[in-house]
This record gives C-alpha cells, sequence and structure tokens, in this order.
C-alpha cells in the first residue's frame, strides 16, 4: 500500500512541477504568440487562444506520462528494467520500484498547493456550468419564444442582445434592440448570437477562464480579453455570410455601440467586446484561416523534443524530486 501511495504522491508532485513549467513558458512566449495569432482567422485564433489557455496543465499532464513511460513499459516487458542504468540514491518513478510514501515538509506543502489548484479550476468549472444554467433560466422566465426570427424576445425597451446558458445556450433579443435595428440590421444581429450558440462560445470561456488559473494573472486576463474578441469576430464573420455584407455587420455594430448599453452580466452580448477592433476587422479583407509555418515547427518541436529525450527527462525528474523530498 506504502508504495503504491508513494508512486501517486510523487506523480502528483511532477504534475505540478511540469504545471509551473508550462506557467513560466505561457509567461515566455506569451507577446511573441499573440503577435502571431493576430494574422490568423478568428475561428483559428480563438481555438488556438483555447489550447494556449490549457497549455500548462496540458503540459503538465504531458509531460509527466513521458516521464512515467520508461516505467511503463518496463513493467509490461516492453524494455528492460530502466533502474538499473542509473543510481538508487533518489525516489524512483516506477512501478517495479515504487517509492514508499513521503512525509517531508516540502513536498507535502508541493502536494497540498498542486491538489488545491486542481480542486480550483474544478470548483471554477462547476460555478461556471451552473451560473450558466441558471442564468439560462432566468432569461427564459422572462421571455418568449419567436419562432420566425428563431429567438428569445425580452419585453424591455433597452436595446439587448446576447446568448445565455454554458451547455445549451439560446439566443435573447429584446424589445428594444427590434426596435432600434432595420430588419437587415436586426438578421445580422441574430445571426451574430446564433453563431455563438452553434460554436458552445459560452461553454468555451467558462473552460478557458477554469483552465487559465494555471497561469500567471498578467498572462490570465489578456489571454481571456484576446480570446473573448476572437470568438466575437468569428461570429461577426458568421454574420457576414447571412448579411452578404461587411459594411452592414459594422453599421450594426456601430449602431448597437452608440445606444452606450451596458452589457448584461450574462452570457456573450453583442455590446460587450471592443467596438474599433471589430469593425476594423470588418472593413479589412476577410482573414486568412491558415497557421503560420513558425508556428507548426514549434508545435513538432513540442510533441518530439520530450519523445525523444523521454529516459533522459525520466531521470532528470526522478533527480529533482529526490532533492525536492528530501
Amino acid at each position: 500500500m506504502s508504495a503504491g501511495l508513494g508512486i501517486l504522491q510523487f506523480t502528483l508532485i511532477t504534475v505540478g512541477i511540469f504545471i509551473a513549467l508550462g506557467a513560466v513558458c505561457g509567461a515566455i512566449i506569451q507577446v511573441p504568440v499573440a503577435r502571431q495569432l493576430t494574422r490568423l482567422a478568428p475561428r483559428t485564433q480563438a481555438a488556438a487562444l483555447t489550447l494556449f489557455a490549457a497549455m500548462p496543465l496540458i503540459l503538465g499532464l504531458g509531460l509527466t506520462l513521458v516521464t512515467l513511460s520508461p516505467s511503463f513499459l518496463g513493467y509490461v516487458g516492453l524494455i528492460a528494467d530502466h533502474c538499473d542504468t542509473h543510481g538508487q540514491g533518489h525516489p524512483h518513478l516506477c512501478l517495479l520500484h515504487a517509492p514508499a510514501a513521503v512525509n517531508s515538509a516540502i513536498a507535502w506543502l508541493m502536494k497540498a498547493a498542486v491538489a488545491g489548484l486542481l480542486a480550483l479550476v474544478l470548483c471554477n468549472l462547476v460555478r461556471g456550468a451552473l451560473q450558466g444554467n441558471r442564468q439560462l433560466r432566468r432569461c427564459l422566465s422572462l421571455s418568449h419564444y419567436d419562432a420566425g426570427r428563431d429567438c428569445y424576445l425580452l419585453d424591455t425597451p433597452r436595446p439587448l442582445a446576447f446568448c445565455a446558458g454554458a451547455g445549451s445556450s439560446r439566443v435573447f433579443v429584446s424589445r428594444g434592440m427590434v426596435e432600434l435595428l432595420s430588419p437587415r440590421q436586426l438578421d445580422a444581429l441574430i445571426a451574430h448570437e446564433r453563431a455563438h450558440v452553434a460554436r458552445r462560445d459560452t461553454l468555451r470561456l467558462v473552460v478557458a477562464g477554469a483552465l487559465s488559473l494555471f497561469h500567471f494573472p498578467r498572462v490570465r486576463h489578456p489571454l481571456l480579453a484576446d480570446l473573448a474578441l476572437a470568438c466575437e469576430r468569428a461570429c461577426d464573420e458568421a454574420a457576414v455570410q447571412v448579411a452578404g455584407s461587411r459594411v452592414l455587420v459594422a453599421e450594426t455594430i456601430i449602431k448597437v455601440a452608440r445606444q452606450g448599453v451596458t452589457a448584461p452580466a450574462t452570457g456573450l452580448a453583442f455590446a460587450r467586446n471592443p467596438t474599433v477592433e471589430r469593425v476594423e476587422a470588418l472593413l479589412a479583407s476577410a482573414p486568412v484561416a491558415r497557421i503560420p509555418a513558425s508556428g507548426l515547427a514549434a508545435a513538432v518541436a513540442l510533441l518530439l523534443v520530450p519523445i525523444v529525450f523521454g529516459d533522459r527527462l525520466h531521470h532528470f525528474t526522478e533527480t529533482l524530486l529526490g532533492l525536492l523530498t528530501r
């Protein structure tokens, strides 16, 4: 039992070490990555930013799996016992030579920190989902379904348009917004909100917001702002496909923004994100959905380096764990 508990404890510490490494890498590459992503189409940019939000966790779990792979391969007999190739003076991330449970103060502090952060992420995921669904039920109780427009109408003079609900989202438009816009502008606006529903952007932002807790705050806040803007721009492009005019969608955004509407604290609101950036993007040429060669090269390197140096990473991690848990 103690050996099994030991390998679990050392694995948890290993995940924490690599998550911290991922957070540091995120802080280092944030600016050049953000610069490269501005060249992408909004849909591709939103997907890349979502992955970047999860990068510390992905890196932490991925490198931990690579680190444990020699142990697993030796356990199932596919390779020789790798522990014979180095000394016995440090803990082993090995199923054949599992360490006893570690009780040092530093190790317990690290385990508590990792477990606490993982619990915080899980709580944020659950809270975001519950809050979104609670807001959806409240909005549904205050609105009625308009089959002609395929959305829910709120009987309020305030110009509002948003989608609410973390899992299954719905589009909401107020009476004030219907009266404010021309029929073509209203169609473009509703197409924009439907795109949010189709893309599951509310759920995307909840998940990205929780997973980005592994980043440093100075990385997390602009990252989430860029992601929200990329989602809005992607839906603006979807609205262009329905409206048939980039100028019409830009005019709709400006017209709504001039009302000075404070966006509701629920869902994704049409008037929430920066107007200037969205309008400028619409009036520019349509973006090209391609990934720069430098980005592809970096992704390939990120995949190949741990695989090629997996055994060395395993031994280095064992040595580091030995220093941290003395």
